[in-house]
């Protein structure tokens, strides 16, 4: 029988109803593994510590997680799902799962349809047109899928692993749900007008590369030396202005959830290292830079510069 949680926050109190909540939360969640993975039912019913506390994850809504024998986190104030984990099973894969299944038994449909079923058994629904099927994946012994965020048809942008917004969902396919996430968080654009053409973007942004280079960054993180060698993509986004070229307004850590978003033109360069000869000669021996890639945001409606980034 689960205890009562200990819960502590981060930032304040988590109220009463909030905590009952969470705790009904919980152990439905583990009714659920336990009817969803043969692995998880099969585990010894050992006593196991569980905490829940309101996690510092300032570029996202508050939420609340509970960390035992599943890690669940709900969002505070709906207590929807946002992430449920089989923690036993997926370290199980983490440490077996190259050797456990190397060929995969199910279709790729068979899996999408495996995949949407545990996914809405935890409450997470992906027949929307605000979601696009995006990966399916069969590796270490387990398919992962991944739904991508849509505003009409254009997909957000998901540069930054940290801020991608999408719906995960992983499983093997006879040990069981591994887990699901579902990470949506910014508002849509309020346009989806665009003006500014193609080649218009390529060309304004191809200007604003160095002014990236310039910032502190870039500097603190990158070598110098690097120039534009080509163009990689350029693709029409929702974005998060992160206002990179902006003294004033640059968010390079997101501290709290974004605002606004953007209909972008995603303009991505690749670079070429000039300096490699100098620094294999300062080095003493063969020494090479990984090339960064260099990406403007332009506004798709106004042609604004809305933010920058690098690899």
């Amino acid at each position: 029988m689960l205890g009562m949680l200990n819960i502590t926050s981060a930032n304040e109190p988590v109220p009463s109803d909030k905590q009952a909540g969470l705790q009904r939360s919980y152990e439905a969640a583990l009714v659920l593994m336990k009817q969803k993975s043969s692995f998880f039912r099969n585990l010894p019913e050992a006593e196991t510590k569980t905490e829940a506390f309101q996690p510092p994850i300032p570029y996202r809504p508050p939420a609340l997680v509970v960390d035992g024998r599943v890690y669940l986190r709900v969002a505070a104030d709906s207590l929807q799902v946002e992430m449920l984990w089989n923690t036993p099973l997926n370290k199980y894969l983490q440490l077996e799962g190259k050797n456990l299944q190397k060929i995969p038994q199910l279709s790729l449909t068979e899996a999408v349809e495996v995949g949407r079923k545990y996914l809405l058994d935890a409450g997470i629904e992906t027949a929307s047109p605000q979601l696009q099927l995006t990966e399916i994946d069969f590796s270490r012994s387990a398919w992962n899928l991944r739904w991508c965020r849509l505003a009409d048809n254009y997909l957000w942008d998901d540069f930054v692993e940290p801020y991608r917004e999408n719906i995960l969902v992983s499983f093997h396919e006879t040990l069981g749900l591994v887990g699901v996430t579902r990470e949506i968080y910014s508002p849509p654009p309020k346009s989806l007008v665009v003006k500014l053409s193609r080649v218009s973007a390529i060309e304004k942004a191809s200007r604003y590369v160095p002014l990236v280079q310039r910032t502190p960054y870039y500097q603190q993180a990158r070598a110098p030396g690097f120039v534009v060698k080509g163009l990689k993509s350029c693709e029409l986004r929702v974005a998060v202005p992160n206002w990179l070229l902006d003294p004033e307004r640059a968010i390079w850590l997101r501290e709290k959830p974004p605002e606004e978003t953007r209909l972008c033109w995603v303009v991505r360069f690749t670079t070429v290292d000039t300096q490699q000869e100098e620094r294999e000669k300062q080095a003493g021996k063969p020494f090479k830079l990984i090339p960064p890639d260099i990406l403007i945001y332009l506004d798709a409606a106004t042609g604004e510069v809305v933010g920058a980034n690098f690899s």
